[in-house]
């Protein structure tokens, strides 16, 4: 068996960069799922998410065929994206860390910041047209970064106490230099939130959209590109039926 682990080089020195010592850490749970717990714990005096997955060895077999043998951990991956990110669009990535066996993928974690106050975006946290325009131009700053999130449901927008947001879950994430252009996979990450906001009000759904400013070089209108959100509703509305509730921090 073999185990690594990579802190954030801002930290190094200062949190542990050893795997058992990562697993060994306890704390309040925050979600559970059939393979995944996450927890709220203090670690050399800072306050942090520990997103732990163990694979029981049926489920790391299947999981090579999702190129997680020769390719990178979900936790990986999530860093990766954290460390390319502003830390005011996502919580700032402490370390990651894998155990494998054979090569393998059995255990992983990822450890970020805790942001204070965040709780998932839900219908509520747009309740003014100041908070739907701010959500708006959140997503224009996504969208800047070259960010195509691929899972972009409200339980991976967290909303802040100050009336800002920050998005995780970022393994299936992908970042183009340069920005993001407007495309397809936006389109759908932007229908997927609009998907998992049931109860938003139509007038609430296109001030978000319209708030979401235009990039150099944009040839689409706002009515456009709005109508292709919408094309792409049903195909989420669809995954998102398909996914098995589970709590999110």
């Amino acid at each position: 068996m073999g185990s690594r682990v990579e802190v954030h080089p801002g930290l190094r020195g200062r949190v542990p960069d050893d795997f058992a010592s990562w697993n060994g850490l306890e704390g309040a749970p925050v979600a559970l799922s059939r393979t995944t717990r996450t927890d709220h714990v203090m670690c050399a005096g800072l306050d942090i998410h520990l997103k732990r997955a163990r694979l029981p060895l049926g489920t790391a077999l299947g999981a090579v065929f999702r190129n997680s043998f020769l390719g990178r951990s979900r936790a990986e991956r999530e860093y990766r994206a954290l460390l390319a990110l502003p830390p005011d669009l996502a919580p700032a990535p402490v370390a990651f860390g894998e155990r494998r066996q054979s090569g393998l993928l059995r255990e992983s974690f990822l450890a970020t910041l805790t942001v204070p106050g965040a709780q998932p975006l839900s219908v509520h946290h747009l309740a003014g047209r100041d908070s739907t325009e701010r959500l708006g131009r959140f997503l224009g700053r996504l969208r800047a970064t070259g960010l195509l999130h691929g899972s972009l449901f409200a339980r991976n927008v967290l909303a802040l106490p100050d009336g800002g947001f920050r998005v995780l879950d970022l393994d299936r994430a992908r970042i183009r230099p340069g920005g993001s252009p407007w495309c397809r996979e936006f389109a759908r990450d932007l229908a997927r939130l609009d998907a998992s906001l049931p109860g938003l009000s139509c007038a609430r759904r296109l001030r978000v959209l319209r708030s979401i400013p235009a990039e150099p070089g944009d040839d689409s209108d706002c009515r456009r590109r709005i109508a292709e959100v919408l094309a792409h509703r049903g195909e989420a509305l669809r995954r998102l039926a398909r996914r098995v509730p589970r709590d999110r921090r």
